[in-house]
């Protein structure tokens, strides 16, 4: 009988495996990035988030095998990820870079304005209570606004901003 003997040569392949720009909501209790790596032999796997290696700019960041963890997503862990794949004792090196985007719910706040003299502003000045709708990334955001009195509905007005809506009374 013929004997056969497979030779297995050093190889690494590694993919996106959502695409090179990912999102995350702030607040998540845990985020992992995780590319398809496939290699032989086990390569060594480095993460560096924007140029620094990314466990040690950050404690919530850890690395499991091939992936990266992050904890307790906030807003400052948007950024570009960069695993670095490596089998020194063949030469062979991949990496492959990953944007995280990190959304932020939008938060609705009212300025504090008069409630003894509110103040008559005509439609065109930009005056009157301001109403900020941040959130991240900025988007753009529509608010259809009416105001009822004793005479019924007498204003209503629709204005699209991207950050910033000025309420007129």
């Amino acid at each position: 009988m013929e004997q056969l003997l497979k030779v297995d040569r050093p190889f690494i392949r590694l993919k996106h495996r959502h695409g090179p720009v990912v999102d995350a909501l702030a607040g998540q209790k845990f985020y992992r990035l995780s590319p398809k790596l496939r290699a032989f032999p086990t390569p060594e796997v480095i993460w560096l988030k924007d140029g620094m290696l990314a466990p040690e700019s950050c404690s919530r960041y850890h690395v499991e095998g091939n992936s990266l963890l992050i904890r307790d997503v906030a807003e400052e862990d948007a950024g570009v990820y960069t695993v670095l794949v490596g089998i020194q004792q063949y030469g062979l090196y991949r990496n492959l870079t990953v944007s995280l985007v990190v959304n932020v719910k939008p938060q609705i706040g009212e300025k504090a304005v008069s409630l003894q003299d509110p103040g008559i502003y005509p439609p065109w000045e930009q005056t009157g209570p301001a109403l900020h709708i941040p959130g991240v990334p900025s988007t753009q955001n529509t608010l259809t606004l009416a105001s009822l009195s004793t005479e019924g509905l007498s204003l209503l007005t629709s204005c699209t901003h991207p950050t910033h809506v000025l309420l007129s009374p």
